[in-house]
Formats: C-alpha cells, sequence, structure tokens
C-alpha cells in the first residue's frame, strides 16, 4: 500500500484527473483467491474501501481512478486461482495516516477492518 501515490496514479492514465484540494491518491494492493466450488467459477466481487478517522468512507468509485497495475475483477476465476493488482482511492491528505481500509472479499461478506498506518 502507498498512501500518497498521486503522482503514480496521474501517470499511469491520461484521463486520470487531479485529486481534489486536500487529497491524494492511495493504492493498495490486492491478491483475491477464489475458494468457491462453483463449476463455473466465479468473478472477483471483492471490495477495498478507506475509512477516515472521521468515518467518511471512500472507495475510488467516484474518481474511477486508473491504478499502476489495476486490479482485474473482470475474469471468471475457477477454485484455487488467483489474481492481483491494484486499487487507486482518493482520500483526505490531512488525516490520511489515520484511517483504515475496509475490506470485504464479496458482496455479501462482513468487512474487515485493517489500519493503514
Amino acid at each position: 500500500m502507498t498512501l500518497d501515490a498521486t503522482d503514480e496514479v496521474l501517470a499511469e492514465n491520461e484521463f486520470n484527473e487531479d485529486p481534489e484540494s486536500g487529497n491524494q491518491y492511495m493504492v493498495v494492493d490486492v491478491e483475491l483467491t477464489y475458494k468457491g466450488d462453483e463449476p463455473g467459477g466465479a468473478m472477483p466481487m471483492s471490495t477495498v474501501e478507506y475509512v477516515s478517522a472521521g468515518g467518511n468512507t471512500f472507495d475510488g468509485l467516484d474518481d474511477m481512478a486508473v491504478a499502476p497495475n489495476e486490479l482485474e475483477q473482470l475474469e471468471n476465476l475457477y477454485n484455487g486461482a488467483s489474481t492481483s493488482g491494484s486499487v487507486a482511492i482518493q482520500i483526505p491528505t490531512e488525516d490520511a495516516e489515520s484511517g483504515v481500509l475496509a475490506v470485504s472479499p464479496d458482496m455479501l461478506a462482513d468487512k474487515v477492518f485493517v489500519a493503514v498506518k
């Protein structure tokens, strides 16, 4: 994870926009492994969100910035298969180190909270 990856995100894609004033891009490296038993496999449906010290949630869906080594979530995985990559999220600079990541392995699973520092 890189808390201030603004330069890297802006360099990755010409359509990535500068973060709003007082914000920066963070990049989170993710590896997903499918452990299900569906015969047709499944697409990863995990989420990674940043929760600020004030309780606000940022998920990267508002900006849709392309991260370096962007995580591919549209491929079908079968039992034991993995995919990895990065997710870019615009977060407040002021308390960047005080937040946590809220990670959910799929849409219906409970979130797990992980400190960023």
